[in-house]
């Protein structure tokens, strides 16, 4: 899959644990919805806004220009997004 990236499971970067990725890139791991699953991403929330996403096919359909584009969770400390998801980016490095 485009952008899996390297995350133990379980490893979220909401909850304040999560680098993937080359060193300096700003991938941070994430827990996806739906599927349920741990996933590397860009640190940059698409449309900058959380989004109600509910799984990745909801965020594949807003950005079908976006290859491997996940919904991931927003609960933890370090995510603006609690409480609701939002589409991410697989990271690239």
């Amino acid at each position: 899959m485009t952008g899996q990236g390297t995350c133990g499971d379980g490893a979220n970067a909401c909850a304040g644990a999560g680098s993937c990725g080359v060193t300096g890139s700003g991938c941070q791991c994430f827990q996806t919805k739906d599927p349920a699953r741990t996933r590397c991403g860009d640190n940059i929330i698409l449309g900058n806004v959380c989004s109600p996403c509910l799984g990745d096919a909801e965020c594949a359909a807003k950005y079908p220009g976006v290859a491997g584009v996940f919904c991931a969770t927003g609960g933890g400390v370090n995510c603006p997004c609690a409480g609701s998801g939002f589409c991410m980016a697989p990271c690239r490095s």
